[in-house]
């Protein structure tokens, strides 16, 4: 049913938004429209869209299990997440994995910030990708939880 005259429209046309609401689906009208306000505020505001990828890109993460024994070390020079953070190694003990940054990642995205609006993608699950962007930015400055997942060959965006 259209959301602005009420009339019953064909159950095949337009593109289906089911994992937001059941049933939800918006005509490709709507959705040709929603695109062209999007790329006009885009071209207004002098920013293009820039997807990072999370994993060996922003962030290197390894489970705790799959330290090597030269390498446990490590656990004792991280960060534990919740604080102001003065390194890049962060130990997530409730997901069990630590992650480290990659040098200069922070002022990377400060930067580009300025000229992008930017998403995170990953093919991790949503709690992981959620985690990785508090620590990429605590804030919610740079993604403002934009997160893509790809998730058995479907898209979903967060």
């Amino acid at each position: 049913m259209c959301i602005r005259c009420g009339q019953k429209l064909d159950s095949e046309s337009g593109v289906t938004f089911g994992y937001i609401h059941k049933g939800l689906r918006l005509h490709d009208q709507e959705i040709s429209r929603l695109r062209n306000t999007d790329a006009n505020n885009l071209r207004n505001r002098r920013k293009l869209y820039l997807i990072l990828d999370l994993d060996h890109t922003l962030l290197n993460s390894t489970h705790l299990a799959h330290l090597n024994s030269e390498e446990l070390h490590l656990i004792s020079q991280a960060d534990s997440v919740g604080g102001v953070s003065k390194s890049s190694l962060f130990k997530l003990d409730k997901m069990h994995m630590m992650t480290k940054l990659r040098p200069f990642v922070c002022t990377f995205l400060r930067e580009a910030s300025e000229m992008f609006e930017m998403y995170i993608y990953t093919m991790g699950d949503r709690p992981y990708a959620l985690e990785m962007a508090k620590l990429l930015d605590p804030q919610g400055e740079y993604f403002n939880a934009k997160v893509l997942i790809l998730c058995w060959g479907k898209k979903v965006l967060l």
